[in-house]
């Protein structure tokens, strides 16, 4: 299974294309795939394994991983038992067991629906269920041999913020059966330190979802386009003792060239596994 942190994977996100079938140049290219479960026409779990059976049987078995639904009324910070909290288990469990059929590298979960609302007197209860919900899908995760990642989501300037920067990293600490991705582009809207961060979590980030913007909007922009401090990210990962799979999650891409851009990120970001592997090497 590919499943090991130390032989780096370089993803690209399925978000930027239109089907599973039309990301065939990624496959040739030896890129691999992050499946985001929400694209059009993309619900149908068996529609979507039979369409990654068929890829895997022309390509060999590829870089695999999977973006579970972030759809409306999938949302673990509900009450225990309600039908959004049980709705959003039964879904992410669904996509669980396909990732496992498939050797998926690992499933990424959103903790709530990412444009509600969370008051500050109510946060800690949202948390304590949200809680309760990774420890079950971590017990999953273990079962279907699929690492269950927590994205950070929501931004503090729209009110959507449950984890706020040091929750966000205790979290892990306080739930053993979960890993973390770390998306940079939600983590500079609410102004984290990513460097510190990566640096706190340390063997606990799985992944990282890389896009730029400029600091006040999610707008999914290639590597360079926008303001993130890359450099400084780059020799985060890079001083990391296990690699972290990364997921090139551009959406906003002008012209068509969607392939072009990821292309060029793909080369930016192996170089800084290369520079880590000759650093390894130099100690």
């Amino acid at each position: 299974m590919l499943k090991q942190h130390n032989d780096a994977m370089v993803v690209a996100s399925s978000i930027a294309f239109s089907s599973i079938d039309s990301m065939r140049p990624v496959f040739e290219q030896g890129i691999g795939v992050e499946v985001f479960m929400d694209m059009p026409n993309w619900y149908d779990e068996v529609v979507v394994e039979n369409s990654l059976n068929r890829l895997v049987q022309t390509f060999g078995l590829i870089p695999l991983s999977f973006h579970a639904s972030m759809g409306d009324e999938l949302d673990l910070s509900e009450p225990l038992g309600s039908a959004p909290q049980q709705k959003a288990l039964a879904t992410f469990h669904r996509t669980l067991a396909m990732a496992g059929r498939l050797s998926a590298l690992h499933m990424v979960i959103h903790t709530h629906e990412h444009h509600k609302l969370i008051p500050d007197d109510v946060r800690p209860v949202y948390q304590e269920r949200v809680k309760h919900s990774l420890t079950q899908l971590g017990i999953w995760a273990d079962q279907w041999g699929v690492e269950v990642l927590v994205e950070n989501i929501g931004t503090a300037a729209t009110g959507t913020l449950l984890f706020r920067e040091q929750e966000f990293i205790d979290l892990f600490d306080e739930i053993q059966g979960i890993n973390a991705l770390v998306d940079v582009g939600h983590a500079f809207l609410n102004r984290w330190d990513i460097p510190d961060v990566l640096r706190r979590l340390g063997p606990r980030v799985s992944a990282l979802h890389l896009h730029d913007n400029h600091g006040l909007n999610d707008e999914h922009l290639p590597i360079g386009k926008g303001r993130l401090p890359w450099d400084a990210i780059g020799e985060a990962v890079r001083n990391l003792a296990t690699t972290p799979t990364l997921v090139l999650e551009y959406e906003t891409v002008k012209d068509g060239k969607i392939m072009e851009e990821l292309l060029d990120g793909e080369a930016f970001v192996r170089s800084w596994l290369e520079q880590k592997t000759k650093l390894e090497h130099a100690g």
